[in-house]
């Protein structure tokens, strides 16, 4: 299920009435497997201060629809690098960026601040209702290899 969590003229995300209803709508519809939400903001407060002012409209409706949902994980962007949490007892999570990132600064009233950490994108295996999550950073150098020990632990 894709989302739309934008708040058309501002930097943060909105979840109005229409979306609620819609969104509603959405998980009551029959469906078997797991169920993904995907959005571009991450519908939970990260610590990073000068990302999370520009806030998240609706976010306590938008738990309550959640909790006790058909959604396995909420899958999100915004934040330009890997954080987990949960909303309403759903696993949530936002990808490493595929540019620059944020830089992890929890200190209240930190400033604006991007790193070059490296860059990469998560791939979700879904297996029936079973939901895994692989990382994989890019540009890092490193190729795949074989160590002497696999060779007998796990031939």
């Amino acid at each position: 299920v894709g989302l739309d969590s934008t708040h058309p003229g501002h930097p943060g995300a909105e979840f109005d009435d229409e979306r609620a209803n819609w969104l509603q709508a959405a998980l009551d519809a029959e469906h078997r497997g797991a169920t993904l939400l995907a959005m571009h903001h991450p519908p939970f407060v990260t610590g990073i201060d000068w990302m999370d002012r520009a806030g998240f409209i609706g976010l306590d409706r938008f738990a309550e629809i959640v909790r006790g949902s058909s959604i396995d994980r909420i899958i999100c962007g915004h934040m330009h690098r890997p954080i987990g949490s949960s909303v309403g007892g759903v696993a949530a999570q936002v990808a490493m960026s595929t540019v620059q990132h944020v830089a992890l600064d929890l200190a209240p009233d930190a400033g604006v601040s991007l790193v070059r950490d490296p860059v990469g994108y998560q791939l979700h295996r879904i297996d029936d209702d079973h939901v895994v999550t692989h990382s994989r950073y890019l540009g890092t150098g490193e190729v795949p290899f074989e160590p002497d020990w696999a060779a007998d632990d796990y031939a």
